[in-house]
């Protein structure tokens, strides 16, 4: 078997094509610059969804960098086009009204923007009246976590979206909304980056420019999707790059941080992170690096197989109202005939479908559960114990006869 290797570690073509996948260079990488991009190549299409959770028509074009591992989206021009159209009409919080997204561990139910926060403030010890920056604040969930838990902090936002700024000034302690980096102050103890950094072009720019605000002895704290247990968010089409814990480590750790990961984010499927500017710098990235984006990536090329075998099964519906839903209604709009979420807080309607309570779905019918591994199985354990009398399936269940 012949073998493709790189400083990043070791990918074996072939095994990667046995799951309809072939690399192909292509693009400079949007971290370390200048380095050729292996295009990884699905045999069927896979379509893309927006982080507000609308179907998109643009196919999924990933890649992983020759020399560093760095997993991104291929930004061509088509991809700069269309993530401009996608942000001309954004809308974080579409689905709740402005309310942040509730994470459930085990039926219980938090916010998980204040589970973040809480999780960040235990890692960290901020000093008295301690100056936060929020990179991509948006309508401010983020500052208003902080401001209910510490309210002696004093909080600045930057977005390039400046639409929410009424809003922002209602949040008890903020002071500053920019819409251009901050000059070089060293006078924040916190920058926090919550799901913003996926978005950026040029993530470690961004993040090395973020890190000369800082005080001394100051964090960044990061939140993001952890796409090795959440494969489906490797489809968002505006997110410009994608990790698993470990890779994201190692990535803050060889752009100069110390990183370290936040248990918190199990529940959420996020990479959580608090890290602290080092002076070691360049360390050589690990060679299983790369082994979580081609599991998930193979798994996101078998899901979309099952998808179109299961179009053809009658009274399904999807479980979520986020991300990974519409994603499934962008592979297969027949396959959704009805939504299923657990927050109480969401829409009745979701793309114009029903939206049932878990305790509501029509006896009989069946619901597609579009997670993966562990959360997947704990998932379906808890709503087939609740409610035996529903099919609930996952994506390696459906498409049978």
């Amino acid at each position: 078997m012949s073998e493709h290797r790189h400083a990043a570690g070791l990918i074996s073509i072939p095994t990667a094509r046995e799951e309809g996948l072939a690399l192909i260079a292509t693009s400079p990488c949007i971290s370390c610059s200048g380095v050729l991009v292996n295009s990884l190549e699905f045999d069927t299409p896979v379509t893309t969804v927006t982080s507000d959770c609308r179907p998109w028509n643009l196919p999924l074009q990933l890649g992983q960098c020759s020399a560093c591992g760095f997993v991104q989206s291929i930004l061509d021009d088509e991809w700069r086009e269309s993530s401009q159209e996608i942000y001309r009409s954004y809308d974080s919080y579409f689905q709740s009204s402005s309310k942040d997204q509730l994470v459930f561990s085990s039926g219980v139910s938090e916010s998980r923007t204040q589970v973040f926060v809480n999780a960040t403030l235990e890692a960290i010890d901020l000093p008295a009246g301690a100056r936060v920056l929020d990179f991509g604040c948006g309508s401010g969930n983020v500052l208003r976590a902080l401001s209910r838990v510490r309210p002696d902090l004093r909080l600045d936002g930057f977005d390039l979206d400046t639409r929410a700024e009424s809003t922002l000034r209602c949040i008890p302690n903020f002071e500053s909304l920019y819409s251009e980096i901050p000059p070089s102050s060293g006078e924040y103890h916190l920058v926090v980056f919550s799901h913003s950094l996926e978005h950026l072009e040029r993530p470690a720019l961004t993040l090395h420019q973020m890190t000369k605000v800082l005080a001394k002895g100051g964090h960044v704290a990061i939140a993001l999707p952890d796409c090795s247990k959440d494969p489906i968010k490797l489809a968002v089409a505006d997110h410009c790059s994608h990790f698993s814990p470990q890779s994201l480590t190692l990535w803050l750790k060889e752009s100069g941080l110390e990183a370290r990961t936040l248990p918190a984010g199990t529940a959420s499927r996020e990479c959580l992170v608090v890290a602290l500017p080092s002076s070691k710098i360049g360390e050589t990235p690990s060679p299983s690096r790369d082994l979580w984006f081609f599991d998930a990536a193979a798994w996101l090329q078998k899901a979309v197989t099952q998808l179109r075998n299961a179009s053809r099964q009658p009274l399904t519906g999807v479980f979520g109202t986020s991300i990974s839903a519409a994603w499934i209604l962008a592979q297969e709009p027949q396959l959704a005939r009805f939504f299923v979420d657990e927050d109480s807080a969401r829409n009745r309607t979701f793309h114009k479908r029903v939206v049932y309570n878990v305790d509501s779905v029509p006896k009989g019918h069946r619901v597609l559960v579009p997670f993966a591994g562990e959360h997947l199985t704990s998932l379906l354990d808890r709503l087939r114990g609740f409610r035996p009398d529903v099919i609930w399936s996952g994506l390696h269940e459906i498409g049978r006869t």
